[in-house]
């Protein structure tokens, strides 16, 4: 049984007690990690407290900690906001922190090995997402540590991650229209950080993995759609990604693929620019200047990533 710290949150539970809320559907559980906190501390605007409460209360979602993530955020503050307050000071009602022993800590860290073993704190936390899927709940990692997604596949902790982007993104899809619109646009800022951090430590780990693991968890679908046909699905999904191609390109679409489209090509209309940036460095040939072509290419790749 997982135990609640009762000196950093929710001291009114008993010692092994999680507050489960009672919904008729299963409740989303978020396992936050200190990057996603870095990254709302330095982008959210003020409001962004009343938006989250809101949206998790409607939709029956917890936020899950560590005490190790509560010691790296300590000194962390909304940049953004008037005055800048501390962003634990301001978040604290909201996080339910839950200890996780030191001795699992250190049996995960062996079972994965020194040189591939996330840090200690990161380690809390898989063991934490690990634990709440067991108990039948629906859990998420939200970390932009690629290896903790990585890891846990690897060593089947069965849980799913995503990126903060899209950990903001999924809550702003249960707000209301002013909610969506504010928590949409932290997304895209924060994507945008993501992305351009990722791009400059291409060297240093598979970059591409990185980015299809970005991308493909936005663009999974929180809905449960009509089981197909495996065939049948494959063939359909890659006709709508022809037409949203083609649309994207200004071809002419069928009316009835733009409507299964929906707000896609209006969405994706920006990657254009990258793709007509990707098309010319192909027609000029070899540059002399490859760090300026790199530099140029990030950059349009965040002004795209801010729009979309």
């Amino acid at each position: 049984m997982l135990k609640v710290t009762p000196s950093l949150n929710n001291a009114h539970l008993g010692k092994n007690q999680l507050r489960v809320p009672k919904t008729t559907t299963m409740a989303q559980v978020w396992v936050v990690d200190s990057n996603c906190f870095i990254h709302i501390g330095s982008m959210a605007p003020d409001g962004f407290i009343n938006d989250l409460a809101t949206v998790l209360k409607e939709g029956s979602n917890g936020l899950y900690v560590t005490p190790g993530v509560h010691d790296e955020v300590r000194t962390v503050r909304f940049q953004r906001w008037y005055d800048k307050p501390n962003l634990l000071d301001k978040m604290r009602d909201l996080l339910i922190t839950v200890t996780i022993d030191e001795e699992e800590v250190r049996e995960l860290a062996s079972k994965i090995g020194e040189k591939a073993s996330p840090q200690d704190v990161d380690l809390s936390l898989m063991i934490l997402a690990s634990k709440m899927s067991m108990e039948g709940r629906k859990v998420t990692l939200v970390s932009d540590d690629f290896k903790m997604t990585t890891t846990g596949d690897k060593i089947n902790l069965n849980f799913d991650t995503c990126p903060p982007s899209t950990f903001l993104q999924r809550l702003a899809d249960l707000g209301s229209r002013g909610q969506r619109t504010r928590l949409r646009s932290l997304s895209r800022r924060v994507r945008a950080a993501e992305m351009r951090y990722a791009i400059s430590r291409a060297g240093q780990y598979d970059i591409q993995a990185k980015l299809t693991w970005m991308v493909n968890s936005l663009l999974t679908s929180q809905t449960t759609s009509t089981p197909t046909i495996k065939g049948e699905n494959v063939s359909n999904e890659r006709k709508m990604i022809g037409a949203l191609l083609r649309s994207i390109n200004g071809e002419v679409v069928k009316k009835s693929m733009l409507k299964k489209l929906g707000k896609l090509p209006n969405v994706c209309a920006p990657v254009a620019t990258l793709d007509e940036y990707l098309a010319s460095m192909s027609s000029d040939g070899s540059s002399d200047d490859i760090q300026q072509e790199y530099d140029a290419a990030a950059n349009i790749l965040s002004e795209v990533l801010e729009k979309t």
